[in-house]
C-alpha cells in the first residue's frame, strides 16, 4: 500500500513564515555557496528516489497563495517509506539551523494511500 508524506509547517504565534530558500538568502556568501552544492545533492538524492520508482511528488494540492504548500511525497509502500531517501549532511545542518533560527516546526504527516 502507498504511503503519503505531507509536510506540515508551525510558526510561532505573532511571527510570519520565513521560506527556507529567503533564509537562505540572508547567509554570508561562503554559506550561499556551500548550501547551494549540498541542495543540489540533496536534490539528486531526491532524483534518485523518483528514477527508481520508489516516490513520486505529488503537485496537486499545492497551494501557490499559501508559502508553507508543498508537494506530498508518495511512497510506493510503507517499508520504501520508512527507509526513505539519503539525506546530504551539509543540507540537513542547514535546515536545522533554519528551523532553530526562526522558530519554525516541522512535521511529517504520513497516511496509508488505498
Amino acid at each position: 500500500m502507498a504511503v503519503a508524506h505531507r509536510f506540515n509547517y508551525s510558526v510561532p504565534e505573532g511571527q510570519k513564515f520565513i521560506r527556507f530558500e529567503d533564509w537562505v538568502s540572508t547567509l554570508s556568501a561562503d554559506e550561499q555557496a556551500e548550501f547551494r552544492a549540498a541542495k543540489q545533492r540533496q536534490e539528486d538524492y531526491r532524483q534518485a528516489s523518483i528514477d527508481s520508482g520508489d516516490m513520486i511528488r505529488d503537485f496537486s494540492s499545492v497551494d501557490p497563495n499559501d508559502p508553507t504548500s508543498q508537494p506530498v511525497y508518495v511512497w510506493r509502500d510503507e517499508e520504501t517509506a520508512r527507509k526513505g531517501k539519503p539525506f546530504d549532511p551539509i543540507w540537513k545542518d542547514y535546515w536545522n539551523r533554519y528551523l532553530a533560527e526562526t522558530g519554525i516546526e516541522f512535521d511529517i504527516i504520513e497516511t496509508e494511500i488505498k
